[in-house]
């Protein structure tokens, strides 16, 4: 070889080298432009809700506190069944929640926003990569994940609504751990078992998800070569008996027990045309389809969910064709057929119990269409678009020569490059707008429930729960101090006002007070000095004990004046639901002075009061003044 002919190949070399990493240094300015789409708008989404929220519970959050059990771990408070689902795994978040954060409605859903919506992105990436195991077409496709990050999902409204997207997590990750094919003992099996039990039991949709995945990859396994498929087709029945145990549980408890929903729900059986354009709604919601021009969304709707079928078909005939496979050729398949079984499952049950519109039906097709589009119940549907996209690439893949491989990887490109300007025309990234319409629902009904509160009225806030009254919820969330109630204070009222009446004076009534380890009592012109001593407290019933039992918030002050700094104490009795009666102290601090310091307890409690009481001025031995002592019901039942 001449010098010439070295000098051509050495610069040819070069040339090829600088191509190559130009181009991977291509690769990977579209990886990171296509991941971060999707991490932008959780950002977005996060910051919008931080900005907006309003710490306020808003209409099923309410149910917990109607029921006196937002806090509380109590088996029969977790699977009590309500809303026609059994869900002990987000009531004990909810509790949970109550504990540590005070039940804050935006810590709780900026938490929930960000660990769910969080780990559904990273298990979705990982299973695309397991899958695709090429980081440019995992990107293309997991760039769709923006959809299930689109405004007016689980977040912005009620606080437990994040309950319906845990199932998701549990079965992704159970999808994961079948297919990394790095459970081999028994640790593992657990795992799949609790991970199905808690997908199970978060949501009635979760038993049905869990039973389905568990029959795809029983059948996944039966096509996989003996290796892989011995461990998949156990990963299946882990999750097929987590589902068989949590459906059984969940139909019965809704159907068969005390708490059966048959009465209260009009379920509709798969049979008429509104069932599956209701259906059909769901998905043109989750791709964000124009519901004011359901014509064309619906045609585009059926487009789609008949390539989808096609797609599904191509990859049944393939499995059958070809034997048995090594899983690295399935795992896109079985994600793919795991994903839509699930979807299509749950989007089944949501049609059986929300399509139902009266006798005369919706009148025509595309009234029923339309039906389909409000609420956040598409969201399970957007968890199938990445693994439909996944799917396309897998397909187009069968060519491996170097220019068709180029060429995939431009297609793949094409694919969000020109779908996702439309998303995000159709306002994908509209959490702002989104965010400050929830606000603004949610400021209208703070103000009707301060209104409320200063007049003494009973609470109905259609604004934010039509169903019932909010009295005894709003008193119970005074009794656990659950921190929405600082938003709608209880004004106080000054000893010796006319308006609202005292249930109790003690002016008027000094004679049935009895006085405890004081050693002087005198009469003065604006009240009584005592000389008290250890221990000394005035101990009183008002007489009025059926007024007492009625009320939800009770409000005792007393005007006085200490010669030196103390701290007073009232005790009362609050009677449980089943007759217990439990003693509570309240406790306020007392400054000297020349003047009368009035001291005010504002007691809660949505079982009411005993007509009991025993208040303590001072805990040191001192002379004080007494001007008057007297209880005020500030929210009652009637």
């Amino acid at each position: 070889m001449t010098g010439y002919e070295k000098d051509r190949l050495f610069v040819g070399s070069l040339s090829k080298a600088r191509s190559e990493a130009f181009r991977d240094r291509w690769v990977d300015v579209a990886v990171w432009a296509l991941i971060s789409l999707p991490l932008l708008s959780l950002v977005h989404n996060e910051i919008s809700w931080l900005r907006f929220g309003i710490d306020i519970p808003y209409w099923d959050d309410w149910r917990s506190y109607v029921q006196c059990g937002m806090g509380s771990f109590s088996t029969k408070y977790l699977f009590t069944p309500t809303n026609g689902t059994l869900y002990p795994v987000g009531l004990a978040l909810d509790s949970l929640a109550q504990r540590f954060l005070d039940g804050n409605t935006i810590a709780y859903q900026s938490l929930t926003m960000l660990i769910v919506l969080g780990c559904l992105l990273l298990l979705q990436w990982r299973l695309l990569l397991l899958a695709l195991e090429d980081k440019l077409f995992t990107a293309c496709a997991f760039s769709f994940t923006v959809l299930m990050l689109q405004p007016d999902s689980y977040w912005g409204y009620q606080n437990i609504a994040y309950h319906q997207a845990l199932p998701l997590v549990f079965d992704l990750m159970a999808i994961y751990i079948v297919l990394s094919r790095k459970w081999n003992n028994a640790i593992h099996i657990i795992t799949l078992l609790l991970l199905g039990l808690m997908s199970g039991f978060s949501y009635i949709s979760g038993a049905f998800s869990t039973l389905t995945i568990g029959i795809v990859l029983i059948f996944a396994g039966i096509f996989i070569r003996p290796g892989d498929g011995k461990s998949i087709f156990r990963g299946g029945m882990c999750l097929l008996i987590a589902g068989l145990i949590s459906a059984t549980v969940q139909v019965w408890m809704n159907f068969f027990g005390k708490a059966t929903v048959l009465g209260s729900v009009h379920l509709v059986l798969p049979l008429g045309s509104d069932f599956w354009l209701y259906l059909l709604g769901k998905i043109a919601r989750s791709l964000m389809l124009p519901e004011k021009y359901p014509a064309f969304s619906l045609s585009v709707t059926l487009m789609v969910s008949l390539a989808v079928i096609v797609l599904l078909v191509s990859f049944t005939r393939r499995f059958a064709n070809r034997g048995k496979m090594i899983v690295s050729e399935a795992t896109t398949a079985v994600i793919l057929f795991s994903l839509v079984g699930a979807v299509f499952v749950y989007l089944l049950i949501v049609a059986s119990v929300r399509s139902y519109a009266g006798e005369q039906g919706y009148g025509n097709a595309l009234a029923a269409f339309e039906a389909g589009f409000p609420r956040f119940h598409y969201f399970w549907a957007t968890l199938v678009w990445p693994w439909i996209i996944a799917a396309i690439i897998k397909v187009l893949s069968g060519a491996h020569s170097v220019d068709s491989r180029r060429h995939l990887r431009m297609i793949a490109i094409a694919i969000p490059a020109v779908l996702l300007p439309l998303f995000v025309v159709a306002g994908v990234l509209s959490h702002v707008s989104y965010h400050r319409t929830a606000s603004n629902l949610r400021a209208e009904g703070i103000r009707s429930l301060m209104s409320l509160a200063r007049e003494g009225k009973v609470m109905r806030c259609p604004q934010l729960w039509p169903r019932f009254e909010l009295t005894e919820a709003v008193a119970y969330a005074r009794s656990i101090g659950a921190s929405f109630v600082r938003l709608i204070p209880i004004p106080h009222v000054p000893v010796g006002t006319v308006a609202p009446p005292p249930l109790f004076r003690m002016s008027d009534a000094v004679d049935s007070v009895d006085f405890r380890n004081v050693d002087s009592i005198e009469k003065t012109e604006r009240g009584l000095r005592l000389r008290v001593g250890n221990d000394s407290r005035m101990v009183f019933k008002t007489g009025v004990a059926e007024s007492l039992g009625q009320c939800l918030t009770l409000e005792v002050c007393a005007s006085m004046r200490v010669s030196g700094q103390d701290t007073a104490m009232l005790f009362y009795k609050v009677p449980y639901r089943k007759g217990i009666q439990s003693v509570s102290p309240k406790t306020a601090r007392i400054l000297p002075g020349e003047g009368f310091t009035e001291v005010s307890f504002e007691l809660s409690s949505p079982t009411g009061f005993v007509d009991e009481f025993a208040f303590l001025p001072v805990t040191q031995p001192q002379k004080i003044d007494v001007v008057d002592l007297e209880v005020r019901c500030r929210m009652s039942r009637h």
